[in-house]
């Protein structure tokens, strides 16, 4: 988290929506015409969250695929000490 702080540089960010807002008013005090815009022509697919979990959970369940003959990765006894103390440490 400590590698992604920096000094809050204000000027980097514009407020686009507030910008329109204020020349429309801009616009309308001069008298001029004010036009909606035309609502977007492609909508993005919706997509079924909870079907998206089914199958993301589904997917979770299915048994690993294993290659004959190849043995199984055993997990060191000296990582899980030391695992567990940094995830203790992380606040996790």
């Amino acid at each position: 988290m400590e590698s992604l702080a920096a000094e809050f540089e204000p000027e980097k960010y514009k407020d686009g929506y507030r910008e329109n807002l204020k020349a429309m008013i801009e616009a309308k005090v001069q008298g001029r015409e004010i036009v909606e815009a035309p609502a977007p022509q492609h909508l993005a697919p919706v997509i079924d969250i909870l079907e998206a979990l089914k199958m993301s959970l589904a997917e979770a369940k299915k048994p690993a695929r294993s290659t004959a003959g190849t043995p199984a990765a055993v997990p060191s006894t000296e990582a899980e000490p030391k695992a567990r103390k940094a995830r203790k440490a992380a606040g996790g």
